[in-house]
């Protein structure tokens, strides 16, 4: 046991260094690196000298170091706890952290709590309760709930309670902006202000708890070991809650691992819509100066909160091989799977009636995307200054009304609907092309590839993805849209790939794939022509949800002015463009692109496990 805490103990500290490296290399080599200061005339020399100095980045002759020695002098300081001084304010890092970090804690400590105290439960009871209409209603909230981004969600909390409350009878609402007023010592001022903050932060992570809750319970609650025990007489209550629900909730404490960087991604949105001083605002300014010290701060103090659970998270990989299930049946030389099973996948999922509804909708909204701009030309672009803020509805003619500009908002909509839906397809192609080639390899061929695959996703999951995106994104001067998918997709591919290597891991062990190697087949063959189709069917659910994240994904950018900019309309930069006229009579310039997003991301959420149902082997 003491050489396997030791071991995990190292692995951790092998990360947080792998970590540290990867970004502090990034840092010094994009566009805008500190060493361009002394590239400025009206500074003094000798200052720049100095200043550059105390970063790190020459000696005291003002020679240049080199990137290795720059990290060597970093690391060194990290050791320490110093985390170098900011480029901007030239204060130490440690000292913004500290200063913000209490604040960010105590409010994703509580959203954390919350979503716990309340995903938990929720999906204990629908799974004892199956088919009940609580499940049902549990399920409604959960396929909503991840289709809302928390930054959507805050402008909803800001409407509802800023302006539909307010001007109720009842003139009742929480406080909108800032911390608390009362200090330290009113902990009920300071609950009131964190209420919509945490509600923002908290219903993401409660879906996604209810649902694997749900999930897990379900499964456990049809093991041989439950159906002994109630044969023995003991009562529903103790069947569930003391032999069920202690296998069920094991899987969910890996979730905390990855709900944290995911937290801190939705807070570095909701700090800023909430003005609340926290470090997630703290980090969105840094990428804005492009204060990498800070940036890089951030991301080592989130790394280091995660890696431990990430740690807990690789104590189950071995039991991939297990859980894993191949997507479709093998015969027992070829390792194809039958054409009938996708026949019958395909007749399964029309008869998923949410699933077939979700697609239908979907549908016509591409549809309408790229044929409603073919029609009307460059409409979305055209201003019409007679008509600016023209309300909804008033006119067949600006049926969802006009902007400030007198542009049309539903030519608009389309427009920015086929950007969304463009970055969400062409970046899962991104995706799996890299994720499923490493994926496949690693699993297939294992060693060190497999090693640094899973190094390599477990330094991805515990920095903030959000973060990373929009610091890379800032640096490659990310205005174009291939940028963005381009740097989405090569961040992002891990989960592919990690999903294919554990489908690779079970396969390469089946008997149809010993039979191929024994005839001889070669390893290319073995890949493409047997294991392949049959990993096919997690994959293609995989790949389905995946667009939907990251179209919400790409809307985060755009409404952090990361995306492609106006007046090419998408729906992030759509809202970002109105935000402040949510809390007047032009709310519907927020409104719209919102409700357009979280319907499209409902509706390939309901297609994806629709599909997921279809595919399942257990159901043939």
């Amino acid at each position: 046991m003491t050489f396997y805490l030791i071991r995990r103990v190292a692995i951790g500290i092998f990360l947080l260094f792998l970590m540290s490296a990867m970004f502090f290399t990034l840092t010094r080599v994009t566009p805008g690196a500190p060493i361009s200061v002394g590239e400025n005339p009206r500074i003094h020399q000798a200052t720049i000298t100095l200043r550059l100095h105390r970063l790190g980045l020459v000696d005291e002759q003002g020679n240049s170091y080199s990137i290795p020695q720059q990290y060597v002098l970093y690391l060194g300081a990290l050791v320490h706890g110093d985390l170098g001084d900011s480029y901007v304010n030239n204060e130490r890092v440690t000292t913004l952290l500290m200063q913000r970090l209490p604040n960010s804690i105590l409010l994703l400590g509580a959203a954390l709590l919350v979503a716990l105290a309340i995903g938990i439960p929720l999906g204990i009871f629908a799974a004892t309760r199956q088919y009940s209409k609580l499940d049902m209603t549990t399920s409604v909230v959960s396929y909503v709930g991840v289709s809302i981004p928390s930054f959507v969600l805050g402008l909803y909390l800001l409407l509802i309670f800023g302006v539909l409350l307010k001007q109720s009878p009842l003139h009742w609402g929480f406080p909108l902006f800032g911390m608390h007023t009362g200090g330290v010592d009113d902990p009920i001022d300071l609950l009131y202000h964190m209420v919509l903050p945490v509600t923002s932060l908290a219903i993401l992570q409660i879906a996604i708890f209810s649902r694997f809750m749900r999930a897990s319970m379900l499964e456990v609650l049809h093991q041989d070991y439950i159906r002994t025990a109630r044969a023995k007489g003991l009562s529903i209550e103790k069947v569930n809650y003391k032999h069920a629900l202690r296998n069920a909730i094991l899987p969910i404490i890996t979730l905390v691992a990855i709900a944290i960087p995911q937290i801190v991604n939705g807070a570095i949105i909701t700090e800023g819509i909430f003005s609340w001083p926290g470090t997630g605002q703290l980090a969105f300014q840094a990428v804005v100066d492009r204060d990498y010290p800070v940036i890089l701060g951030v991301v080592m103090l989130v790394a280091a909160g995660a890696t431990p659970d990430q740690l807990s998270i690789e104590t189950t990989i071995q039991q991939e091989r297990q859980l894993a299930k191949p997507g479709a049946k093998a015969d027992e030389l070829g390792g194809a799977p039958e054409l009938g099973f996708w026949r019958l996948a395909v007749m399964r999922f029309l008869h998923h009636r949410t699933a077939t509804g979700a697609l239908i909708i979907l549908g016509t909204i591409v549809l309408a995307a790229l044929v409603y701009p073919i029609v009307t030309g460059n409409l979305y672009a055209i201003q019409d200054y007679r008509h600016p803020y023209k309300p909804p509805f008033a006119s067949l003619q600006h049926l969802f009304g006009t902007d400030d500009l007198g542009r049309d908002e539903l030519a608009r909509l389309l427009r920015g609907a086929r950007v969304s839906i463009e970055v969400g397809v062409l970046a899962v192609v991104g995706y799996l092309i890299i994720g499923g080639t490493l994926g496949a390899l690693a699993g297939f061929y294992g060693g060190w590839l497999d090693n640094a695959l899973m190094r390599f996703t477990d330094i991805i999951i515990s920095a903030p993805f959000l973060l990373v995106v929009i610091a890379i994104t800032a640096a490659t001067g990310g205005v174009r849209l291939s940028t963005v998918i381009i740097v989405i997709a090569a961040t992002g591919w891990y989960e592919i790939g990690r999903l294919m290597r554990a489908q690779f891991l079970v396969l390469r062990e089946q008997e149809f794939v010993q039979a191929a190697r024994a005839l001889g087949a070669s390893n290319s063959r073995i890949i493409v022509r047997h294991i392949l189709p049959n990993a096919l069917a997690p994959i293609i659910v995989s790949a389905t949800l995946g667009v939907s994240g990251i179209i919400l994904l790409e809307a985060a950018l755009g409404f952090l002015g990361y995306s492609i900019p106006p007046p090419e309309p998408s729906w992030g930069n759509m809202l970002q463009e109105f935000e402040q006229y949510l809390l007047d009579d032009k709310a519907y310039l927020v409104i719209f692109p919102a409700t357009a997003l979280v319907i499209t991301a409902l509706c390939i959420n309901l297609i994806g496990d629709g599909i997921r149902d279809a595919l399942d082997p257990r159901q043939r």
